[in-house]
């Protein structure tokens, strides 16, 4: 970091020396391990994409070498005029097929090596008795079971993400370790369904490449993934008799289960 800012006179902000440390850095991996960044891995086109786009954004900056271990640009050096150019290009540079990112999908939870293996047809047997037991009391045909997973917060009024864990019921039926998703289950056919949030592309600079509806689709074993902003839309196609939903009072601590919401789902509700 410190040669990096002195090469450019010391005028590079923390956030865009900690940008181009990173590029540096990744450089610096794939030159030594190719096999860390192949030709045609996303990860160095995504990387290419997003850091050119952070650091590359000031005129201070002439250039930095970039070798990532794709063939159209290791070992070159990149001026500040060509940056919206690699940009664009490093889209296309190291793309890959779409499936790739499904070859090494686990379908386990395991808390670390060595540790047990908890296969995911678990959450699948677990949803088949709920909806065994709502058929044996009589639950009109065609009723849908909805459910709101955790959200992740922040710590009072800053951006800092508290420690993010799982709502109990909603990890017992799916088995979803992210923040933010939703679920519903058909009671007649117990399919279920994940809505997952729709990111912006820009959070791939911190999270790295973002997952698709088909990743969580193979992670968690159900039946379909769409996005939350598509939850009126897909129920609507289901056509549900009731949307069944939790609430009520914990018996220990008092406090009240809160229960699911989307928009337009009152339009659910009233049926």
């Amino acid at each position: 970091s410190s040669g990096i800012n002195a090469e450019y006179g010391g005028k590079m902000s923390s956030f865009r020396l900690v940008a181009a440390s990173l590029l540096c850095l990744a450089g610096a991996v794939a030159a030594a391990d190719p096999a860390a960044a192949p030709a045609g891995d996303s990860r160095c086109s995504e990387v290419l994409r997003r850091l050119t786009k952070c650091v590359c954004s000031k005129r201070y900056i002439t250039s930095l070498h970039y070798d990532f271990g794709c063939p159209e640009v290791r070992g070159k050096r990149y001026s500040i005029g060509s940056c919206n150019r690699l940009e664009r290009k490093a889209s296309t540079v190291c793309d890959i097929p779409s499936n790739k990112e499904l070859e090494d999908v686990p379908d386990y939870f395991q808390m670390g090596p060595g540790t047990l293996k908890i296969p995911n047809t678990i959450h699948k047997d677990n949803r088949k008795r709920v909806c065994d037991v709502l058929v044996e009391q009589n639950t009109p045909r065609g009723s849908v079971m909805f459910f709101q997973g955790g959200a992740q917060l922040q710590q009072y009024d800053t951006d800092r993400d508290i420690e993010f864990q799982q709502e109990s019921y909603f990890m017992w039926l799916f088995g979803v370790m992210e923040s933010d998703f939703y679920g519903a289950v058909d009671v007649d056919t117990c399919q279920s369904i994940l809505f997952m949030p729709r990111l912006p592309d820009s959070y791939a600079v911190w999270m790295g490449q973002l997952k698709t509806p088909k990743y969580f689709k193979k992670r968690y074993g159900v039946d379909n993934v769409y996005y939350t902003d598509e939850i009126a839309t897909i129920l609507g196609q289901l056509r549900p008799s009731a949307l069944l939903i939790m609430s009520g009072t914990n018996s220990d601590s008092k406090s009240e289960f809160t229960a699911p919401s989307f928009d337009e789902i009152e339009a659910f509700m009233a049926r």
